[in-house]
């Protein structure tokens, strides 16, 4: 029931009495008509999926609700990409990803699914035909071959109507390196040195179908020394540090079947064990996929 227009608010909190310390904090909002939504927005790619190297389409439509298509309307199209932390039925115990390269990386959220970190691929502003349709296209490709895996490509569409009004969409398109994904799951998280532990491997295709691959298991063990460091100088502090050390403890040829392999592994050393598996997608492309 509040007035329409912009608002404040203030709030003081602490002693108002002499000598008393008071701390203030301001905010502001607006109150507006509320107007609903007279259109709506659709995001629709030609396809689910792609391959890194193809090129990708996706149409863009804005209705009216009473029907009318938005002839003429201005559309902003942006695409992002991100990581594409690959998932199957059937497997969802075992890890798809490289994940130790990403922790490496700094994003060592990626292990719970966190990729709030985007690149730009595209941005476009197009206008709609008189159905109310546009289509916007571009590459999924990596003009820097730094890509090592499978991408999400994060298509968003804004439209703005006559009377300024904007209703967006999105949708999410997976832009596949090769026709190789790793699986990875280790039975114990916590084995014991000079104890043997399983470690099962498997190899799918980009639909989940399972497929025969011949790779490679590295093993290796990440320790941290850490002490305090000499100062550069009488005025200069000693300051604490960890530096991180690997060394490799074991390799392997695996030969992955149409059904999960088992491989065991026996820890040499105290730490954190690294699990790497390796194998060439027949593409000129190594696919890996890592956990600790």
């Amino acid at each position: 029931e509040a007035a329409l227009g912009d608002w404040s608010v203030i709030a003081r909190i602490g002693s108002t009495g002499k000598g008393g310390d008071v701390t203030t904090f301001r905010d502001h909002f607006s109150v507006q008509e509320y107007r609903p939504a007279s259109f709506e927005v659709r995001v629709r790619p030609e396809r689910s999926s792609y391959t890194l190297g193809q090129d990708v389409k996706v149409a863009i439509e804005g209705n009216y609700l009473y029907g009318a298509p938005l002839s003429g309307a201005k559309a902003h199209v942006t695409v992002q990409r991100r990581d594409h932390l690959a998932s199957f039925k059937g497997y969802e115990e075992f890890a798809f990803t490289d994940y130790n390269a990403l922790e490496d990386l700094g994003m060592y959220w990626a292990h719970e699914g966190e990729r709030s970190y985007t690149s730009e691929v595209a941005s476009e502003e197009i206008t709609l035909d008189k159905s109310g349709k546009g289509t916007m296209k571009f590459a999924a490709r990596d003009p820097k071959d730094e890509i090592k895996t499978a991408q999400d490509l994060l298509v968003e569409a804004t439209i703005t109507d006559s009377t300024n009004q904007t209703r967006s969409a999105q949708t999410v398109v997976v832009a596949h390196r090769g026709p190789l994904y790793l699986g990875l799951k280790s039975e114990e998280w916590v084995p014991t040195v000079g104890k043997p532990f399983g470690v099962k491997v498997v190899a799918l295709d980009e639909e989940g179908r399972p497929k025969k691959a011949e790779g490679v298991l590295t093993v290796a063990v990440r320790t941290y020394k850490c002490g305090y460091t000499q100062p550069s100088s009488s005025n200069a502090y000693s300051t604490y540090r960890c530096d991180k050390e690997e060394r490799q403890l074991d390799k392997q040829k695996v030969s992955i079947g149409e059904t999960p392999t088992r491989i065991e592994v026996t820890p040499k050393e105290s730490g954190t064990l690294l699990l790497t598996l390796t194998a060439n997608d027949g593409k000129g492309h190594d696919v890996v996929t890592s956990q600790t």
